[in-house]
């Protein structure tokens, strides 16, 4: 079963390493790295879903669903938990704030 979470995704503007353009979503192009202790750990494959399938854009901060497909995300995801989210590199951070499914 896979796990949804409602989470706060605030993402890099362009000039500050962040994506180069704005991402369609529903999307599973980024990944969402577990952050322990400061370090980057495990990632974990997301789709992301936002209101109205609005897209990604460099800068903004903004609220998504995201389905974890994978039952290892059972492991890591919990309201509260942060992520880094990565695409070749670190390209923002989100946190969980609620948990339907497997990972609750």
């Amino acid at each position: 079963m896979a796990t949804e979470a409602q989470t706060r995704l605030n993402l890099r503007s362009t000039e500050e390493g962040g994506m180069r353009r704005p991402l369609q979503t529903p999307t599973p192009s980024l990944v969402f790295r577990v952050i322990s202790e400061g370090d980057l750990g495990p990632g974990l494959v997301g789709v992301i879903h936002t209101e109205s399938g609005r897209p990604l854009i460099p800068g903004e901060s903004v609220a998504a669903k995201v389905v974890f497909p994978e039952a290892e995300a059972n492991d890591f995801v919990r309201p509260g938990a942060r992520f880094a989210l990565w695409n070749l590199r670190v390209v923002g951070d989100a946190e969980i704030s609620a948990v339907r499914g497997a990972g609750r």
